[in-house]
C-alpha cells in the first residue's frame, strides 16, 4: 500500500470515528451524572419525555386552602419549577424527598440534591408555603420598612410583597397574607450569602404558588 493509499484509510477512519460520536451524543458535550433512579429528578437533559406533570388546583377561599393547602400544587410541578435555579445555584439537581407535608397553617415541600455528599452544596431543601392568620400586615409593612438591601425588599409578586429576613417573601394577596419560605441544610455559616445564594428558589416558588392562593 502507497502513502497515498495509507493516508486515504486514515483519513476515513478519523471520519467515522467523528461521525459515531456525533450520533452518540447527538453532537453535544456529556451530560452530568445522576443516580440510577432518574424516575423522579428534575430538569436533567438525560431523561426521556414523560407524560404531563400531575399539577395542583387554586384553592377557592381562604377555609379552602385551610382545608387542604398541600392540593394547590404537586411536588412534581414544583420541582420542575425549582429545577432550573437550584442547578445554577449547586451544579446538582433535584430530586422528591416525600410526599407534600401539612404544616401549622400550610404545606412543607421536601427536596433532596441528587447525587452529592459534598459539604459545599445544599443537601435537602423545603419549600413552605403558609397563610398568615393574624398579624400579615404588620409583618409586610415591618419588611418594607426594614433594610432592602438586596436580597431583601419589595418583590414582584401578587398584590404587594417583601422578601425578608430569614428568607421567608411576605405576600399579600387581596385581603389575605402569605408566606413562602426556603430552608436548606446544610446551614451555610455566612447566612447573608446564604439568603442571597436562596432568594431565587423563593422567587421561582412564589411565581408558581401565590397564583393558586386565595385572596379573600
Amino acid at each position: 500500500m502507497n502513502r497515498r493509499s495509507i493516508a486515504i484509510v486514515v483519513a476515513v477512519a478519523a471520519i467515522a470515528a467523528i461521525v459515531a460520536v456525533v450520533l452518540t451524543r447527538g453532537g453535544k458535550p456529556p451530560v452530568a451524572d445522576i443516580s440510577a433512579d432518574r424516575s423522579n429528578v428534575f430538569g436533567h437533559p438525560a431523561l426521556t419525555a414523560t407524560p404531563p406533570l400531575p399539577t395542583g388546583a387554586a384553592a377557592a377561599s381562604a377555609a379552602d386552602f385551610a382545608r387542604d393547602p398541600c392540593a394547590v400544587a404537586t411536588v412534581d410541578e414544583l420541582g420542575l419549577a425549582l429545577a432550573k435555579p437550584f442547578h445554577v445555584l449547586s451544579g446538582t439537581l433535584l430530586r422528591r424527598d416525600r410526599p407534600p407535608e401539612r404544616t401549622s397553617g400550610g404545606c412543607g415541600y421536601g427536596y433532596l440534591a441528587d447525587g452529592t455528599d459534598t459539604a459545599e452544596t445544599y443537601h435537602r431543601v423545603v419549600i413552605t408555603v403558609k397563610q398568615v392568620a393574624q398579624g400579615g400586615a404588620k409583618l409586610l409593612a415591618d419588611c418594607l420598612a426594614g433594610a432592602s438591601a438586596f436580597p431583601h425588599g419589595r418583590a414582584d409578586v401578587g398584590d404587594e410583597a417583601c422578601l425578608d429576613k430569614g428568607s421567608v417573601l411576605v405576600v399579600k394577596l387581596g385581603v389575605n397574607h402569605y408566606t413562602v419560605a426556603v430552608a436548606a441544610t446544610p446551614v451555610r455559616a455566612n447566612r447573608t450569602d446564604e439568603e442571597t445564594e436562596l432568594a431565587p428558589l423563593i422567587h421561582a416558588a412564589a411565581a408558581l404558588l401565590v397564583t393558586r392562593l386565595p385572596s379573600k
